[in-house]
């Protein structure tokens, strides 16, 4: 599971015209999994990620009239401090652009 979820980040960064259609999975597995890793450090920062998505709003005229969204520029720097915590905690291989 965690290389999965570590995957579909990397492709968020890779093709962010993908990130809505990613968000969504990667927001799926994360809540639908009791445990995504032995590391509740690690754990906590997949959680996190999952939570900060429900704000990522790939829709210019929503983001207007709902000031808590936020853009995909928002979106792709929280997935790549997601990864560094994941690296800085110990986890490896992370390929990140």
């Amino acid at each position: 599971m965690l290389e999965r979820l570590i995957s579909l980040l990397e492709t968020a960064l890779q093709e962010p015209s993908s990130l809505p259609e990613i968000a969504d999975e990667y927001q799926q597995l994360v809540w639908n999994t009791d445990s995504i890793s032995s590391n509740s450090s690690i754990e906590d920062a997949f959680r996190e990620l999952a939570y900060d998505l429900d704000y990522f709003e790939p829709d210019l005229k929503i983001r207007r009239t709902e000031g808590s969204y936020h853009d995909q520029g928002w979106a792709i720097r929280e997935i790549q401090v997601t990864l560094e915590k994941i690296r800085a905690l110990g986890h490896t291989p992370i390929r990140t652009p």
